[in-house]
């Protein structure tokens, strides 16, 4: 039988996309040097223990509400729960829309979601008119867990493009996050 002696060599944090899930990571890189005692081979590895970051996509804006939002240039809005806020309520097993047409104003809950654990209000991150609902969801409702930033929930067309200015970029929603999750 093969015997093995591991010492731990140097600590290094690390943060980057792992490239099988496309995950943010962050975690430490432990150097280990692993040396046979039966003929002193010695091989280096490399042992990364990992803690998942919650996703944050850097083309987004963000609520601190954990409402994403994706522009698309022309006045109209995409709006989405984040991946902390997904982490958060568990298996999603029910989305409540806005009715179309319906004028909402900014921080103004319009919708809701609704997971094993328990329900939670959508609030919309600027003002507007919902101009569509995601149908996708109303079959399938895990898609919010499975991809929460491609499984938008509603769209607006926006009262005041200026709003969206006041929204999180990527990496302010990410310092928020990794207070809200100490």
């Amino acid at each position: 039988s093969r015997h093995c002696l591991t010492t731990r060599g140097q600590c290094t944090p690390a943060v980057g996309i792992d490239r099988l899930s496309g995950r943010w990571l962050s975690g430490i890189y432990f150097l280990s040097v692993v040396s046979s005692l039966n003929n002193n081979e010695t091989c280096s590895r490399l042992i990364f223990r990992e803690h998942i970051v919650s996703q944050t996509p850097p083309n987004l804006f963000y609520s601190p509400q954990h409402q994403w939002v994706a522009a698309d240039g022309e006045g109209n809005v995409a709006i989405g729960i984040t991946d902390f806020a997904q982490n958060a309520l568990g298996d999603v097993v029910f989305v409540e829309f806005p009715a179309l047409g319906t004028i909402v104003a900014k921080d103004e809950a319009c919708a809701v979601v609704e997971s094993v654990k328990s329900a939670s209000d959508i609030f919309a991150p600027i003002a507007g008119t919902i101009m569509e609902i995601n149908p996708e969801l109303e079959a399938a409702p895990e898609r919010v867990n499975q991809a929460p930033y491609g499984a938008w929930i509603f769209k607006l067309k926006i009262a005041n493009a200026k709003e969206v200015d006041t929204l999180l970029d990527a990496t302010a929603y990410q310092a928020l996050t990794a207070e809200q999750a100490d």
